[in-house]
């Protein structure tokens, strides 16, 4: 049995019957990388030299059909679907799946930063806006969002109507938007 770690790498370039330079140039710079991918995912000695020339064939297919805008991103495609179709041929047969699918999920993540800066430059116009605010109007706005107060309670508090209360909420909405969507 022969450990992983001294597997000769993948050095010979899939025959494809032409030698296109964009292939040449992949194979050069993913082929040890696909190989060390395999590997990782794939039990046995020969079998992720095998999928990484499965993989290559697939891709020259694609690059002669003109529809391959990224072929390193494109190749990588490739090598997943390959160990999802490796994966579900083995589930047929009843055999234990040897790889993880979801291992190789990727979560996106917006990039925090940039939120941040937005997130802080509208609450610096919301208070800008807040701060333009005849005083009665914001106080009740206040007393409602930023105390939780029921329309009712902040009545009772004030001495004014229920519906007054209702109005200058609205009126504040109202404002604060115009304000902000002119900034």
């Amino acid at each position: 049995m022969t450990c992983r770690r001294h597997q000769p790498p993948v050095t010979a370039r899939p025959s494809t019957g032409s030698h296109d330079p964009i292939v040449d140039e992949v194979f050069r710079t993913e082929g040890p990388r696909l190989t060390r991918y395999f590997r990782s995912r794939v039990r046995g000695a020969d079998e992720p030299v095998d999928l990484v020339q499965e993989s290559f064939l697939r891709l020259v297919g694609r690059l002669r059909s003109g529809a391959v805008g990224n072929p390193a991103s494109y190749l990588h495609s490739i090598a997943r679907n390959l160990l999802f179709e490796r994966s579900r041929r083995q589930a047929s047969k009843g055999a234990p799946p040897q790889y993880d699918q979801e291992a190789e999920i990727e979560i996106a993540v917006e990039p925090t930063q940039h939120r941040d800066m937005e997130t802080n430059q509208m609450i610096a116009a919301y208070r800008q806006a807040l701060s333009k605010l005849p005083p009665r109007t914001a106080e009740v706005f206040r007393l409602h969002r930023e105390q939780d107060l029921s329309y009712k309670e902040i009545a009772d508090r004030l001495g004014i109507s229920a519906r007054t209360v209702e109005w200058h909420v609205s009126e504040a909405l109202l404002r604060i938007r115009r304000m902000m969507d002119a900034q």
